[in-house]
């Protein structure tokens, strides 16, 4: 490849995964909000719906914040491997395994938005025919974590498929 093209892969490597870092640190920020928020909720009331709002709330918090800090980690990491091997003249195999892994990870996204629907028509139900404190609020709660993951992915998805056409084609627009 050329000195262009490796170039362009270059500052395509860096926007995404400066863009997956700061989608990272925006989550962890927001799994920080929503714990304010029940931790608030439950000092304030101490009822069922502010237990069940907490329990939600933790729940999704511990599995976001999981998630956030795992790839935060590994993105460091494959970045600076991907950008050594780009150097070293390996611009061909960076494409082609980056290529392949981003429509991988595109690929998973179907499924991460009917499971964010399913979850939340659960919470729905729940809250529709039992009309206890604690399942209102674990109902609002898992709603409110599901919401998140619908607009997290949305966001994550254009991203991946803009780095994935910079990468398939060379083309230097900028994400989205």
């Amino acid at each position: 490849m050329n000195d262009a093209r490796v170039l362009q892969l270059s500052q395509a490597i860096q926007r995404y995964f400066d863009g997956e870092k700061g989608e990272m640190l925006a989550i962890l920020a927001g799994s920080l909000a929503m714990l304010i928020l029940a931790a608030g909720l439950f000092i304030h009331f101490r009822d069922g719906f502010a237990r069940g709002f907490g329990l939600a709330v933790l729940a999704g918090v511990l599995l976001f914040s999981g998630a956030a800090t795992s790839l935060l980690l590994r993105d460091r990491a494959h970045q600076a491997v991907l950008l050594e091997e780009l150097q070293a003249g390996s611009a061909e195999g960076v494409a082609a395994r980056e290529s392949d892994r981003i429509e991988v990870v595109i690929s998973k996204y179907p499924a991460y938005r009917y499971a964010s629907l399913i979850l939340g028509a659960i919470a729905l139900a729940a809250a529709a025919w039992i009309s206890r404190g604690w399942v209102m609020g674990s109902a609002v709660g898992v709603l409110l974590i599901a919401a998140a993951q619908l607009t997290i992915d949305h966001y994550s998805e254009a991203r991946a498929r803009a780095y994935l056409q910079q990468v398939w084609h060379g083309s230097s627009a900028a994400q989205s």
